[in-house]
């Protein structure tokens, strides 16, 4: 009997014992981040973050000077040069929207010039050192002796006009055929961007085809790719409501101009868009056609009411509006 109360006593204690020991630490899985990196000149500041959110669905983002722009693996950046007018303007970085840079120049007994912000031609001695190829274009020059010694020199590569080219086949040059571009039209033109001066170079050497531009490259992107690297819409357009700005950048054709975001917005009240390339469009009205049901559409008569840039956005039903 004594025994036996030992035994419970025993049990009892190693019962405590277990109940009041630590318990095992949790398991936590490792935290693994998708996140893709946003480009250099992204906008990501709190003000715009919904903003950026949606354009991001499109495969575009905002930069820090309020542009939209097509992101660095769309396709159509490695086509695209930035014209400069200065080596004052090209960085040294990569720069994530372009591959390289255009510089206009001309030659001179003295040798490379530039033409400088006063409209002065002011000697080219050096070029900043840079991770994107530049491109000196020589195409406005008359005159340019393609065999002058200053051009061998540079790493660079040159852009001439079709006379030249040829004037430059005959006259043998120390400059590789890969490092020679020719300007001129393409000879099937999709539509041009709207306000944007694109010249075409291309490569006899090897075919390959390069755009330079002024400012920012998406229209241009746009009419290279014809807009397939932009994400189709998720929002469907109804007429007679409002759109907030991330919601009008979900619901605009791949085809829109996304850097006219304001003006579209009045467009849209009154079913239209406008193009890339400045021609106004009619929007899909997704309700009418029956596509979409009431209870996304909604019924009734519309208001509407001026926003803060005095734009009239119009909520509800069909509206009255012309």
């Amino acid at each position: 009997m004594r025994a036996l109360r030992s035994a419970v006593i025993t049990a009892t204690m190693m019962s405590l014992a277990a109940c009041t020991s630590a318990p095992p630490k949790a398991y936590v899985a490792p935290t693994i981040s998708t996140a893709v990196s946003a480009p250099g000149n992204a906008d990501l500041s709190e003000a715009n973050a919904t903003l950026q959110r949606a354009l991001n669905e499109r495969h575009l983002y905002l930069t820090v000077d309020g542009d939209v722009a097509p992101y660095p693996d769309s396709s159509c950046r490695n086509g695209l040069l930035k014209r400069v007018s200065s080596p004052a303007e090209i960085g040294a970085a990569q720069d994530p929207l372009y591959a390289g840079y255009l510089l206009p120049v001309r030659l001179q007994a003295s040798g490379v010039r530039y033409r400088d912000s006063m409209g002065q031609w002011q000697p080219l001695t050096s070029l900043p050192a840079t991770a994107m190829t530049v491109y000196l274009d020589l195409s406005d020059d008359a005159r340019t002796p393609l065999a002058a010694p200053a051009l061998s020199g540079l790493p660079v590569s040159l852009v001439l006009s079709d006379a030249q080219y040829q004037r430059w086949q005959k006259a043998g040059s120390a400059l590789g055929q890969e490092r020679v571009w020719v300007k001129r039209a393409p000879s099937l033109r999709r539509p041009q961007p709207e306000g944007a001066r694109i010249e075409h170079l291309f490569q006899a050497h090897s075919g390959a085809v390069l755009q330079a531009l002024d400012g920012n490259p998406l229209a241009a992107c746009q009419s290279q790719q014809d807009s397939v690297f932009i994400a189709s819409a998720t929002v469907p357009f109804q007429p007679g409501r409002g759109y907030r700005l991330e919601e009008l950048v979900a619901m605009l054709p791949q085809d829109a101009d996304f850097n006219q975001l304001f003006r579209q917005a009045a467009l849209v009240a009154k079913g239209r868009y406008l193009t890339y390339w400045g021609k106004l469009a009619v929007l899909q009205d997704r309700c009418k056609s029956g596509e979409l049901g009431a209870d996304v559409c909604g019924k009734g008569r519309a208001t509407s009411q001026r926003d803060d840039q005095g734009l009239i956005v119009v909520i509800g039903g069909e509206s009255s509006n012309d």
